[in-house]
């Protein structure tokens, strides 16, 4: 049986061909996967606004795969996952830690982008004794300046709904809003992220 070097780095497994598993998280089935040797501290990937899994490149997941534990999971309501979708940055970290502590993974690193960056905050906030390392990428703190830029590129939206994305509120507003600036763009033909 042939295997490149990535595979053989991994332990035979790579991003593409990772069986996607699931775990019950007080009564809601959280889907994930996970590569990579299966020694050390695993590194918990958390990812943007409302992507899945499989969002993420997997030249990234296997790089990191070839020296360390990597579990990629859909966040609750998002993918495969079962539920409703928090409204809350807050609630995200909560389904995180109850998803690390249904594994028995923890001690974790937590690699967060974008909105993923946001949870692995809270959780080094909250749950500090399940966290050794987070690794923050395309993010920023709560409340810092131009934070409320990060989560859209607004080509070929228009003028009312990105003013409709900028008002500052709740974060369920906020995903609708987002949710139309995308169908707005998709209906022009632009790329949406």
């Amino acid at each position: 049986l042939f295997m490149s070097q990535n595979e053989q780095r991994t332990g035979g497994t790579i991003w593409r061909n990772a069986p996607t598993k699931g775990v019950d998280v007080d009564g809601t089935r959280f889907v994930y996967r996970q590569l990579g040797p299966d020694t050390g501290v695993p590194v918990i990937f958390l990812n943007h606004l409302a992507a899945e899994l499989d969002r993420w490149d997997p030249r990234v997941v296997d790089g990191i795969a070839t020296r360390r534990s990597v579990i990629v999971f859909d966040n609750r309501g998002v993918g495969a996952s079962d539920g409703t979708t928090p409204t809350s940055v807050e609630a995200m970290a909560q389904d995180a830690v109850a998803f690390i502590q249904a594994l028995g993974a923890a001690p974790v690193d937590l690699l967060g982008f974008s909105l993923g960056g946001f949870i692995a905050q809270v959780i080094a906030q909250e749950a500090p004794h399940l966290v050794r390392k987070i690794i923050l990428a395309g993010t920023g703190p709560a409340g810092g300046t131009g934070i409320d830029e990060v989560t859209f590129s607004v080509d070929g939206a228009s003028q009312e709904t990105y003013a409709r994305y900028r008002q500052r509120g709740r974060f369920d507003v906020a995903v609708a809003n987002l949710r139309a600036m995308a169908d707005e763009k998709r209906k022009a033909g632009r790329d949406v992220p």
